[in-house]
């Protein structure tokens, strides 16, 4: 496509995407699936432009709470977000990451209202853009780290469920902490727990940062396991209210698939701090889940498993 069409289809494209004229939830859709099927297929000598555009539509859709809300938008919004993040990871500038934590704060927080259908793919899609910004993008993660933290949070509370035999209130009263696309009728899998442990072993990974500009030769691998560290008794802490809560169950499958990323944040966390946060940020009950979770990440530790 010659670039000057190409200028125009963007512009085009921006514009329509980020309407305030009467929201059309097929029509919004297919200008965001557009964007990433032109955007990560722009001529040469484009980038700053495809960059723009990218930034401008993550704007509107962090801005129009209904872009999340619908099944269909929220699809291609995800997609969006995880071509951009997974393919061309320069192209994330430090402006976009806050807007792209906002989404995602949106997308895991908690609703009235709940979809018939539980859509595991949110969940996936989530995890597999925060993945890529932990990957390649470190460097944009590293200022933003509570950010981070609270992503982990959510993305933990939203594997637990109602347990059997409530009543319709108390029921209502855990779906009221959950994300709109999880139903009570089928809460999310072991397979999102093992997705989501992964992430959290990839923030013990040394990476090197994908950005213009940047010789990777010159660079020396990195983690974020050092800076993090201050943030893992915040994440551990979401596990063990989940498994605690009396209205709640947290599967078995689900708790076994998650030890690997559990026990990465405890690595992080150290005796010192596991100390502190035994002290100020658990109950009884809470403690005495912390030292299961310890006691096993000790036993996966010296016999090399985990």
């Amino acid at each position: 496509m010659p670039v000057e069409d190409y200028c125009h289809l963007l512009h085009y494209i921006v514009e329509a995407a980020g309407s305030r004229a009467s929201f059309d939830a097929q029509g919004i859709a297919s200008f965001v699936r557009l964007l990433k099927v032109v955007g990560l297929n722009s001529p040469e000598g484009t980038s700053k432009l495809t960059q723009q555009a990218f930034s401008k539509t993550l704007v509107s859709c962090a801005d129009r709470p209904n872009y999340v809300l619908n099944s269909a938008t929220r699809a291609e919004v995800l997609a969006l977000l995880n071509g951009f993040c997974s393919d061309r990871p320069a192209s994330v500038r430090p402006s976009d990451i806050s807007t792209i934590w906002s989404i995602i704060g949106q997308l895991l927080s908690s609703s009235l209202e709940h979809d018939q259908a539980t859509d595991p793919t949110v969940f996936q899609e989530i995890v597999s853009i925060v993945s890529a910004l932990v990957r390649l993008r470190r460097d944009l993660v590293l200022n933003t780290l509570p950010h981070l933290g609270m992503v982990l949070r959510r993305l933990i509370n939203a594997l637990k469920e109602p347990r059997p035999q409530l009543g319709a209130k108390q029921t209502r009263l855990v779906m009221n902490t959950l994300p709109a696309w999880i139903s009570a009728e089928k809460p999310l899998s072991a397979e999102e727990a093992r997705v989501l442990a992964r992430l959290m072993t990839t923030l013990t990974t040394k990476t090197i940062v994908r950005m213009h500009g940047q010789n990777a030769e010159s660079q020396k691998p990195e983690s974020l396991v050092r800076p993090f560290s201050k943030h893992a008794a915040y994440v551990l802490t979401a596990y063990i209210d989940a498994v605690n809560d009396p209205l709640c169950h947290v599967a078995t499958q689900i708790r076994k698939e998650l030890q690997p990323g559990l026990f990465a944040l405890c690595d992080m966390l150290g005796d010192h701090n596991r100390d502190a946060m035994m002290v100020s940020a658990l109950d009884a009950s809470g403690k005495v889940m912390m030292k299961a979770l310890w006691k096993e990440y000790e036993k996966q530790r010296y016999v090399g498993k985990g």
